[in-house]
Formats: structure tokens, sequence, C-alpha cells
């Protein structure tokens, strides 16, 4: 797996620890003209405004784009749907337990 070099720093990140969905195309199981998605979380460890920092059991490939869901706490979750944007890999390595951290740029 190709482990991008160099990190582009864009604004302040924060440091956090909450769980994310994550959505994969996945071409092999094409429905007709609709690509399915496939499900996966992580634990974002920071975010910024431009991107965010992810880590989970499954490697993603550099420039991949992949649909990430924010989770709603408490009661508000009941009323309001999930926010959710697109994000490029742009860097990944594995880490030393097994599970793999991957940046992200935002892309909307």
């Amino acid at each position: 797996m190709p482990e991008r070099q160099e990190e582009i720093p864009r604004g302040p990140r924060y440091p956090v620890n909450f769980t994310v969905g994550f959505y994969r195309s996945d071409p092999e199981r094409e429905m007709s003209d609709r690509v399915q998605e496939r499900h996966y979380e992580g634990t974002l460890e920071n975010i910024s405004s431009a991107g965010a920092c992810l880590v989970a059991h499954h490697p993603l490939e550099i420039g991949e784009v992949v649909r990430i869901s924010f989770p709603i706490q408490g009661s508000l979750s009941r009323f309001i749907q999930s926010p959710r944007t697109l994000a490029e890999v742009v860097w990944t390595r594995p880490a030393s337990n097994g599970m793999f951290v991957t940046g992200f740029r935002f892309l909307l």
C-alpha cells in the first residue's frame, strides 16, 4: 500500500475521539446503474476545517473517495440525520496494533 510522504497542514487540528461511519463504493455489488456502498466504522483522532485523521481496521487507498457520516448525540439524534461529507484519502499508514491510520481531505 503506497504511503504519501508529505502532509499539508491546513489550519489548526483539534483532537477528538469519536466513532464515525464511512462508506466505500463497492463495484462488485453493483445493481444496474447504481453502485452499492459498504459501511465501515472508525475513530476520528483529530479534525480541522480541511480534513481529518481516522483510525480503522480497514486499509484505504490513496486517492480513494469515501463518504463520512458524523454522529449526532443526545436528544437531537431522533430528529436530525447525521451530517455527511465526501473526503479523499491523502495519506495512509499501518499502525502498530494492526489498525490503519488515514488522513482525509474534505471535498464538500
